[in-house]
Order: structure tokens, then C-alpha cells, then sequence
């Protein structure tokens, strides 16, 4: 058995779908190992997320719209970005409900 801790964690839905369209990722404050998790449907994955999220909010330490020049597309696109301090990593999405929550 085993366990996550949840102190701080970062809750991320898998944005890119790698894993499929009900996985999510669980970021603990107390550990560089990053957890894919994946629910059976959408409605389940989105309990997990929410109730998840009650944790997550202690770890960020900036987050905001800020413009992004893409690599492959170079136009300039809005993206939400939060810099997370535990994991020392710079993410954006496509807007703030994308990401793990407001601060």
C-alpha cells in the first residue's frame, strides 16, 4: 500500500491527453515524483479534480495571463501561466479554468 501526500499538491488534468481523456496528474509538495492518475469517465475525473483541488492552492507562487510567441505556429497567443515554487516549473494553459483552480 501506499500513499500521496496531499499537502500542497498540485492537481493538473492531463491537457494533452497522453494518457487518455480521463487522466490527471497529482503533483505532491513533498516529492519530484509526479502521479498520472485515470478515472473510468469524465464525471468521475472531474470529482477527483475538484475535491483534489482543495489542496492545491498553497503551492503557487505567480500566476497571470501572459502573451506567448509559439515555436511551431508563431503568432502570439494568451496563455495562463503559474510559476509553481516546490516544483520549480513554469506552466501555462489555455486559460485559468485549465489550469488547477484559482489562487
Amino acid at each position: 500500500m501506499g500513499f500521496i501526500d496531499l499537502d500542497s499538491c498540485v492537481v493538473l488534468p492531463d491537457v494533452d491527453q497522453r494518457w487518455g481523456p480521463h487522466a490527471f496528474e497529482v503533483y505532491p509538495q513533498t516529492s519530484d515524483r509526479c502521479y498520472m492518475l485515470i478515472a473510468d469517465d469524465a464525471e468521475t475525473t472531474e470529482a477527483w479534480i475538484s475535491f483534489l483541488k482543495q489542496f492545491t492552492n498553497k503551492d503557487r507562487f505567480v500566476e497571470g495571463y501572459l502573451m506567448k510567441k509559439g515555436a511551431m505556429l508563431t503568432g502570439w497567443k494568451t496563455r495562463y501561466f503559474v510559476c509553481l515554487q516546490s516544483l520549480k516549473e513554469l506552466l501555462y494553459f489555455k486559460t485559468q479554468s485549465d489550469s488547477a483552480g484559482p489562487t
